[in-house]
Order: C-alpha cells, then structure tokens, then sequence
C-alpha cells in the first residue's frame, strides 16, 4: 500500500512539473520564437503605417546601441519620405498581406545578439488599383538583434529594395527629397493636361521601318508584328516562377534584364547572334551582354534595324503593354533596372504604369514606387527573322 502511495506521489509530481515547465515556457518564450515575434511586429507596423499613411512608432523594439539610434533615425526618415510619394501617388494600402520566410538565425549567447535572415513577400491593393493585387516576392532582409533584460531588440535591418534607391542613393535631406517629389508630381499633372497625346490611340500602325504611319501597309520582308499579349502572359507567369531554361543572375548583379529579354524573345522576337548589334542567350556564360545589361539592352534595341527585335526610345505617351521602363536608381550616369510593362492605363500618371521585374521580384506594381528615378521607356516595335 505503502509502495503505491509513493508511486501516485512521484507521478503527481512529475505531471505537476511537467505542467509546471510548459506554463514557463508559453510565458516565457525561447529566444527563436521571440526574435521571430518581434521581426513580425517589426514587419507590422510597417505595413500598417502605409494602410494609414502615418508613421507609426517602433522605438520600443529598437535596441539601445548607437547602430540602433542611426538606424531608427534614418528608418524613420526613409518611411516619411515613402508615405509622402503614397500619398501624392495614390500608393496608399486599402489592403494587404505579408509573407515572411525566416533563415539562417544565429544566435551568440555569450555576446547576447543574433543574426537573422528574412525573405519578405507581400500582395497589396493599392488605392490607385483597387482591382487589381500588386505582388512583391524574394526580398532579402538581414537582422542584427541585441538581447537586453526586456528581451530580443533590433540593432539594424540590412535590405536592398530598388524602390529605395532614389533615396539611399541621394545627398539631398528628407526635407530636399520630399520637395523633389513634390515638384515632380507638379510636373507631371502639368504635363498630364497640357498633353493632346493623353488619350488611348485608336491603332497603333507600323511600318517595318518601324515609323508611324497613317496607312496600313502589308508587312513583308521578314517583319513582324510583336506579340504583346504573349509577352505579358510570359512576364506574369515567370515573375516569381523563374523559366529553369535560363541562369538566374541575382547572384551577378541582378536578374531584372535577363528578365526582360526573356519577355522579348516571348513576344516572337527571335535572337540575333550576328552583325554589329547581337542580342542572345545560349547559356549562361554564353550570352550578349545586350541580353543581361540595361544599358546594353537599350543600345541593342535602338539601334537594330534587321535580325531580332527593333525598339525606339518614347515618352511614357508611347508605351504599351511588353515594352521597358529602365531606370536611373542611383545620381551616377547610366540606368541600372529594366522592369517590363504588363499594363498602361490612362491618363499616363506613372501610378497606371504597371511593371513586373526579377530582383527583387515584383508583378502588377505601379512604376510610382519607384519615386523621383530617373525613367526612359523603350517601345518594341515589332521585329524581324
């Protein structure tokens, strides 16, 4: 009797424990779920200050470091200059949902901090588009936390976001940047009602000099007309689900071009391997430079008069659906990013200009993102074989 006693007591007691460290533990949280809880806090609050075009306060995650301070400060600054172009640009969120892939966490105890990295992706309705989702995948984020006796806080996330660049890139204060995008929305609503040209054309006719012109002429001589709905069926499909068929070159720079020419080629464009201007792709490390560069790209394309695709530079009036916006991210010469039109809506306010890129990845996204970038646009005007 005595033997079950104390058998009932040990297994009591055991429960009780057992019961006992699983209540610690829930309020207590290990250190992967709380740093995971605060990056999504993080991730949040940031999300929702563009669903309200206000800043919102995360001091109270942020470590007190001097990397932490300079970081909040121009954190802080970059997000009033993004809810500014938001506001002016109709990129205010009427809804969203954000993905976050964690990796790679390593944690120092005896130093008492962490690195994290984070892969966002988010779909989002944008009040220029209420019908239509706007995707965004791929973008690398990497966190250094600090642990204190208030638990896991932010030091510092580390990211690379081409529709920052027009600010990460920029010498000007938040003040000067924001009177920048200020002049240039001023700009374009001037341009906008000035322009006779704002208005869907009723054709768009080409000649295989690829010259406007007012009468239709019967297509010979190896030209053809570029297939513009398969182009944008091609860049909505491998905007996030890569084509195994080519390199991915994020790892080299980027992969936004070589995107591109992926699109082209969709469009029946056939690839040109000979002559002055050669346009490509065989394999990885046989291919043009016009076929993974943006600024190769763009000289390939205004300056090919036979074999393969024939472009022109044009004003955001003459674009349409699978021809390029590249981009001038930085204050230094030359263009950097080459996303693909998938739509183009009047009146041209840069909001009804949808882009779908590689690197980071982006499908359906208003080219106003991008705020005050330099931009060109690049109209394919068909081809030949």
């Amino acid at each position: 009797m005595f033997r079950r006693l104390f058998v009932f007591v040990i297994c009591f007691l055991v429960l009780f424990s057992s019961l006992g460290l699983n209540v610690a533990q829930a309020k207590n949280p290990n250190d992967k779920d709380q740093i995971k809880s605060v990056i999504d806090e993080y991730f949040k609050i940031k999300y929702e200050s563009q669903k309200t075009l206000k800043i919102k306060n995360f001091n109270h995650m942020m470590s007190s470091t001097e990397k932490s301070k300079e970081f909040l400060k121009s954190e802080t600054d970059k997000r009033e200059i993004e809810l500014y172009n938001a506001k002016i640009n109709k990129l205010r969120y009427l809804s969203y949902e954000y993905f976050l892939e964690f990796k790679d966490l390593k944690i120092n105890k005896k130093e008492n901090t962490a690195t994290l990295k984070v892969i966002e992706g988010h779909d989002v309705i944008f009040e220029c588009h209420p019908d239509i989702t706007s995707k965004m995948r791929n973008l690398e984020h990497v966190f250094t936390l600090v642990k204190t006796n208030e638990g896991w806080k932010i030091e510092n996330d580390e990211f690379f976001d081409t529709k920052r660049q027009y600010i990460e890139s920029s010498e000007l204060s938040k003040e000067q940047i924001i009177e920048q995008l200020r002049l240039k929305k001023e700009e374009e609503e001037k341009a906008i009602a000035s322009n006779q040209n704002n208005k869907e054309p009723s054709e768009e006719i080409i000649t295989p000099k690829g010259k406007p012109d007012g009468k239709v002429l019967p297509l010979a001589g190896g030209w053809h007309s570029y297939n513009r709905t398969a182009a944008v069926n091609y860049a909505h499909q491998h905007a996030f689900n890569y084509n195994s068929a080519y390199c991915d070159y994020t790892p080299y720079g980027g992969d936004c071009t070589n995107f591109a020419s992926q699109v082209i080629h969709a469009g029946g464009a056939p690839m040109d391997s000979t002559g002055s201007y050669r346009w490509y792709y065989y394999s990885c490390w046989n291919s043009s430079s016009s076929w993974r560069g943006v600024n190769e790209l763009y000289n390939y394309l205004v300056n090919n008069w036979w074999t393969g695709p024939v472009g022109e530079n044009s004003s955001i009036y003459g674009v349409s659906e699978g021809d390029l916006a590249q981009l001038n991210l930085t204050s230094s010469p030359g263009y950097e990013h080459s996303p693909v039109i998938v739509a183009a809506y009047w009146p041209r306010y840069t909001y009804n200009i949808l882009v779908a890129t590689h690197t980071a990845d982006h499908d359906n996204y208003p080219l106003s993102s991008w705020g005050t970038v330099g931009k060109r646009y690049i109209h394919i005007q068909g081809y030949y074989d």
